[in-house]
């Protein structure tokens, strides 16, 4: 499920093709991490260009600390050869690109572990 809460007037400046690269590789980690059945949300407010986010429960805050690291991957939700370990690197980069600060951060909402990368100006 995905659920979207966009401010209206809401509009960012910035490379067109890095942004599309930046919310594709969010949005890619988010849908394939998070447990089946459950919902990413994307929203922007004041305090934020733009917040995606989606459950976590295997994530662990000092996990935190690496997940931008090109080639981590947490091996209790990352297994597999299908993904390299790079997207959050690259979304880190196209953000830092543009002047801008992508952060992540682990907080409960309604008992469930939830993983929400920040873009800030």
């Amino acid at each position: 499920h995905l659920q979207i809460d966009l401010t209206p007037d809401g509009s960012v400046r910035g490379s067109a093709d890095l942004w599309s690269l930046l919310v594709r590789n969010l949005l890619s980690n988010a849908a394939v991490y998070a447990p089946e059945g459950t919902t990413v949300f994307v929203s922007t407010n004041n305090e934020t260009l733009l917040q995606i986010g989606n459950p976590a429960p295997d994530l662990e805050q000092e996990d935190l600390d690496r997940m931008f690291d090109r080639f981590w991957r947490a091996d209790r939700v990352r297994s597999g050869d299908e993904h390299s370990g790079l997207g959050l690197s690259i979304a880190r980069a196209c953000a830092e690109a543009m002047g801008l600060s992508l952060t992540a951060s682990l907080h409960e909402r309604e008992g469930l572990r939830m993983l929400s990368f920040y873009i800030r100006a």
